[in-house]
């Protein structure tokens, strides 16, 4: 059963999906009213437990090497219990991360449909699964649960919704990102979304309209909710929490390391991150070959994977970068700790919580002036901030570093002490235990 990409299966995908969800969705509400009213009954146990709601695979966070995004949930001690489930994972499973957390994993269904062009009830089948999910565990929800965190407001931020109607239990939803930017710059966002983006904008409306308490990561998304209908006296920004003190590198072992990598008196120009569209990392090439015609020796290193390896390993070879670039994939947390003390100039043209990593390593970063980056970067201060797609700006910025290292190593400096002033773990996670306090009454 394969459906093209044709008006006519795209409507017959549509109108099955719909009929999916209309029965799903009846039997559904059948079953959670007597639920609810049975649950409100239930008393719950004492002490604190989130439940944490993310929209991604596990297997493809672990391989981010963003771990530490996991053990930040616990928030040192203020959970006496979490448990995080990831969906779509690889596999159905439940692992204990740390003796607070627990990891909860669950397949997506019926990916066959996916595959043959039923994109829309391949969606909608999930969607109920995910609530079947919710309805099976609304009993020791109800009981062991105080606060639930959707991460993005649909799908997650719906089955938030979902599981506090059941149970009466608070939740709220968080944003870590801005979704426009992210489906104008990468293809999968934009398939992923494409069918069915009507449906989720007003899922997303519904859900921040009634969300409890809405927590964004950065100072600009707030008005991107506030748009879609989030109440501005719910809204918190609590960014994510760096821990400054494990990037921090003695410059002995950066210089030993790079002595062991083969890297001494090279110029080193430093990319990690996923390699999609929306990372620019065909931009970081196009900028190292500007580089290299006034520094020949240029060392560009590129940490990450992802979809589009293979043609920027081509492009690479067409900008006459093949003996210039290496290619590392994703590495443990340690060795990214290592190379940025031993990098020259980070490159870090879109980026999140890698910026900050960039940034505490205390070496200098060239950014694209998108999304939040100037809450971070200033310009000739802590950064240096280039329009998007400007390759010759960008290459000139990275030259002007690397001939003035004095001035490099201050502005990397000056990076490490923004993060230190307001993204430190303790500052954060004291941002993010307040927030939770208030949605509970505490």
């Amino acid at each position: 059963m394969a459906a093209s990409n044709s008006p006519g299966s795209r409507w017959a995908d549509g109108c099955v999906a719909a009929g999916i969800a209309l029965l799903g969705g009846a039997l559904l509400g059948l079953l959670a009213l007597p639920t609810a009213l049975l649950l409100r009954g239930i008393p719950r146990k004492p002490g604190r437990r989130l439940l944490c709601l993310v929209p991604a695979g596990f297997e493809a966070i672990l391989t981010k090497g963003v771990g530490s995004l996991i053990s930040e949930r616990e928030e040192a001690g203020f959970w006496d219990g979490v448990e995080t489930l990831y969906f779509p994972s690889e596999q159905n499973r439940r692992t204990r991360w740390s003796p607070v957390q627990t990891i909860r994993t669950l397949r997506p269904i019926a990916r066959f449909l996916k595959g043959a062009g039923w994109t829309a009830c391949h969606h909608t089948l999930n969607g109920l699964r995910l609530a079947v999910w919710g309805l099976s565990r609304s009993l020791s929800i109800r009981r062991e649960v105080t606060v639930i965190r959707g991460q993005d407001p649909f799908p997650m931020g719906l089955l938030a919704a979902w599981l506090a109607g059941l149970t009466g239990v608070r939740w709220g939803v968080s944003l870590h990102g801005d979704p426009d930017l992210s489906r104008r710059l990468d293809d999968r966002e934009t398939a992923r979304w494409g069918r069915s983006r009507r449906l989720a904008e007003t899922a997303q409306r519904w859900v921040l309209r009634r969300a409890e308490a809405v927590w964004v990561v950065r100072p600009s998304l707030t008005e991107w909710v506030t748009r879609r209908g989030a109440d501005r006296d719910r809204i918190a920004v609590l960014p994510h929490g760096v821990d400054l003190s494990f990037w921090k590198t003695p410059e002995t072992d950066a210089v030993r390391f790079r002595k062991e990598a083969g890297l001494s008196g090279k110029p080193l120009l430093l990319f990690i991150g996923r390699l999609e569209k929306v990372n620019y990392p065909e931009d970081f090439l196009r900028i190292a070959a500007e580089v290299k015609r006034s520094h020949p020796d240029l060392q560009a290193v590129v940490i990450g994977d992802g979809s589009q390896r293979r043609a920027l390993e081509a492009a690479a070879g067409r900008l006459g970068l093949s003996d210039s670039v290496r290619w590392l994939g994703f590495l443990p947390r340690e060795s990214l700790r290592l190379w940025r003390a031993a990098s020259d100039v980070q490159i870090c043209l879109m980026g999140g919580f890698s910026l900050l990593e960039a940034a505490a390593a205390g070496k200098p970063v060239v950014a694209y002036d998108l999304a939040w980056h100037r809450e971070l970067i200033r310009d000739g201060a802590t950064g240096r901030l280039i329009p998007e797609g400007a390759i010759a700006a960008a290459a000139q910025a990275v030259c002007r570093l690397l001939e003035q290292p004095e001035g490099a190593q201050a502005m990397g400096e000056a990076a490490q002490a923004a993060v230190r002033d307001h993204y430190d773990w303790p500052i954060a996670s004291e941002r993010r235990q307040a927030a939770y306090q208030r949605l509970i009454g505490v």
